[in-house]
């Protein structure tokens, strides 16, 4: 036989072989959604750190997603739905469940057992007979696109909620939080309380001129008063703070911080005041809608409360701040570390109603949030109190939260975190980084009309090409 037939006939088969495993390859990839996430930073994919924590589960965990019909069709829920079925593809402990609860209201009682309000969109994470609620505002994260003046999206947060959640279920821990009342404190906005609840955190009012600290407090609120602490209340946080209690102060807007003997000696104790002054902005960088008194202060870089924000290129607004003043005296037990601080080109004013700089104003930057360390020794055993003093009581607002996408009550319950020591035996999942990302939305003929192509035309056009090259080299 002629060699050209020969090789042509052997080229033929190995194009045509070819052409019929990319078919096969093609099917059985469409058939069995098997899938690889080709970027560099994972983004399609749960964490090694996530995949540990569900791989040595000995509970079962199931993962409700409240998700409406159609939603596969969806860009924002495909992605979050691809990484919620990685757990259970990932443990045999997990199962995963889609319901559409327009159609089936009833689902969240049977599930959680109450009469509650949940969201559509929202996830429940249910396991060792408790559950969590993920509602889509804690799902993405947005920051200020300060050219723009428009929110764009940061980080998807689906992972690290999901898998924070299963931590939590399996600790069973709750922490109970008191916050001071009884000086003309504001009330806690509702939302900020349930999203302690989320956390794991207890809250209750306290009024020190009637109760002691219970003694099962995990961390103190204390919050703006409008009138200075008695001397038998300013005893009974002393003794407190002094025998390993911890305390997240959030203090500033108008309150006369000099005049409060008592509430003073209680945070001096510790290295720092709250100074009475007017402080604005002059970088417009590092202002909210050109308004010198609404604040974006820079965040620390490398410290525990912060570096979870910075990861989540989320801003936090501190709106009327006062000065934290770092004192000249204080105890050497101390570590004092600046967590939030205005630009070099803020000031200061006493008494002037100005929001322009003028003569005699103080020059930035300052100091508008701080945690305090104070580890001291007693026959060789260490004891350990921690605070957080910041200096807008605005952190509190649900009105400037919404603002910067829950910036504030994340930097809030990480603070809590923090002087708890509760971060220290909590996962730190990164989130996933949105920004930049480039999405393409298609129809379903576009899809299917896609699939014809790469499953069908090409291989085919492939194979013609092959038979009309065998047909030729065969005639020669």
């Amino acid at each position: 036989m002629d060699k050209k037939v020969i090789y042509g006939a052997t080229s033929t088969l190995i194009v045509m072989l070819a052409v019929i495993a990319l078919v096969v390859v093609n099917l059985i990839i469409g058939q069995f959604g098997i899938k690889s996430d080709m970027t560099a930073d994972r983004k399609f994919s749960i964490s090694k750190e996530t995949k540990q924590i569900i791989n040595d589960l000995n509970e079962d965990f199931t993962i409700y997603a409240l998700f409406p019909t159609g939603s596969e069709n969806d860009d924002g829920y495909r992605r979050i739905m691809e990484i919620i079925d990685q757990y259970a593809v990932n443990s045999s402990r997990i199962d995963v469940a889609y319901k559409d609860i327009t159609l089936y209201p009833a689902f969240i009682y049977e599930c959680t057992g109450e009469n509650i309000d949940i969201s559509p969109g929202s996830v429940i994470v249910k396991g060792n007979g408790s559950y969590k609620i993920i509602t889509p505002f804690d799902m993405v994260t947005q920051q200020i696109n300060m050219a723009l003046m428009a929110y764009e999206n940061a980080t998807l947060e689906i992972e690290p909620k999901i898998t924070n959640s299963i931590e939590s279920l399996l600790q069973n821990r709750i922490f109970n939080i008191y916050g001071i009342t009884g000086h003309g404190e504001p009330e806690l906005d509702e939302n900020f309380i349930s999203y302690l609840g989320f956390k794991s955190y207890n809250y209750q009012p306290l009024n020190l001129f009637e109760s002691n600290i219970p003694n099962d407090c995990d961390a103190l609120i204390i919050t703006t008063p409008a009138r200075d602490y008695s001397p038998d209340e300013r005893d009974k946080l002393t003794n407190y703070l002094g025998n390993e209690g911890n305390a997240l102060v959030i203090a500033g807007g108008d309150a006369p911080f000099d005049s409060y003997a008592n509430f003073n000696s209680v945070i001096n104790a510790y290295g720092v005041s709250i100074e009475y002054m007017r402080i604005l902005e002059g970088n417009t960088s590092s202002m909210y809608s050109g308004e010198p008194s609404k604040i974006l202060p820079g965040k620390a870089a490398d410290h525990e409360i912060t570096q979870s924000i910075n990861d989540k290129k989320i801003n936090i607004l501190t709106s009327l701040p006062q000065n934290i003043k770092i004192l000249d005296e204080k105890k050497a037990s101390l570590t004092i570390e600046k967590l939030l601080e205005t630009s070099p080109r803020s000031f200061g004013k006493k008494g002037s109603a100005s929001v322009n700089k003028e003569e005699g104003d103080e020059n930035g930057p300052f100091i508008v949030a701080a945690a305090v360390t104070d580890l001291f020794w007693v026959s060789d055993i260490g004891y350990m109190t921690r605070l957080v003093v910041c200096s807008s009581s605005a952190l509190l607002n649900k009105d400037d939260n919404d603002i910067v996408y829950n910036g504030n009550f994340e930097f809030i319950v990480s603070s809590l975190d923090w002087v708890t020591s509760r971060g220290d035996t909590s996962t730190y999942i990164e989130p996933k980084d949105l920004t930049g990302t480039l999405t393409m939305t298609l129809t379903g003929a576009q899809q299917r009309n896609i699939k014809v192509v790469t499953i069908g035309v090409i291989p085919g056009i492939i194979l013609l090409a092959g038979f009309v090259v065998w047909i030729r080299r065969k005639n020669r």
